[in-house]
């Protein structure tokens, strides 16, 4: 499927962004959070600002030429 390539791409850019590891203490930290908040895992999964950004722009094909760096960081918990 389309979507599911171009929302695991959107990770692909952002896990280059923050060199994997800090993509992964972020990823956990935001779930973290998120089910403190939530308290739901549903919930704290999809707080997670990395997952707001992929399902957000999954659908848009020129989303990646458009897409600014960090743009993971104008989502919320």
């Amino acid at each position: 499927e389309d979507w599911l390539i171009m929302h695991e791409t959107i990770h692909i850019k952002q896990y280059m962004e923050l060199l994997i590891v800090g993509f992964l203490a972020l990823y956990l930290w935001d779930f973290l959070r998120g089910l403190y908040k939530h308290r739901k895992v549903s919930e704290a999964y999809h707080s997670i600002r990395f997952e707001q950004e992929a399902y957000h722009n999954e659908g848009n094909p020129n989303y990646l030429k458009e897409r600014k760096w960090f743009a993971w960081r104008k989502y919320e918990i």
